[in-house]
């Protein structure tokens, strides 16, 4: 379970998580009725997530993206309470296995659509990715850790 506490009486500094897209296969998330998650859009523009009862948010991640050689888009997004309660979310990472080996599958590479992503060891890159934010917790980390073939 995720808290985001409530913006403090004589402040107006929400709590929040930094942009970022999320390493596994897939998120799944339950979110209470405080609307704090926002969505990157094409054009740039930070869209928020407003919470539907009963509904459930589904986050492409990283993973999955490599796995359909960027078909799937992971998506980019940020948490920002500026609510005075307190937020609550229940995330469900799905990934893979720690020892598969993340690459673009057969089917998502052609001739005309070279593999994107460098193959990597899921449990490597999820590692690498925690290790990266982590490690710069003042830095706002995007992406950063994919390796893209040029």
């Amino acid at each position: 379970m995720a808290h985001y506490p409530g913006v403090l009486a004589g402040t107006d500094e929400p709590s929040a998580i930094r942009p970022h897209t999320d390493y596994e296969l897939l998120t799944i998330l339950l979110q209470d009725d405080i609307p704090s998650l926002e969505l990157l859009s094409n054009t740039g523009q930070w869209i928020q997530a407003k919470p539907i009862p009963g509904t459930f948010v589904v986050n492409i991640g990283d993973s999955m993206s490599m796995l359909t050689n960027g078909l799937f888009v992971s998506t980019m997004h940020r948490v920002v309470n500026s609510s005075k309660r307190n937020r609550y979310s229940v995330p469900f990472f799905l990934g893979a296995n720690q020892y598969a080996e993340l690459r673009a599958l057969d089917k998502f590479v052609t001739n005309g659509n070279p593999a994107k992503f460098q193959p990597v060891i899921s449990g490597d890159y999820i590692r690498r990715s925690l290790q990266a934010v982590y490690s710069k917790p003042n830095v706002e980390i995007v992406r950063e850790t994919i390796e893209v073939r040029e």
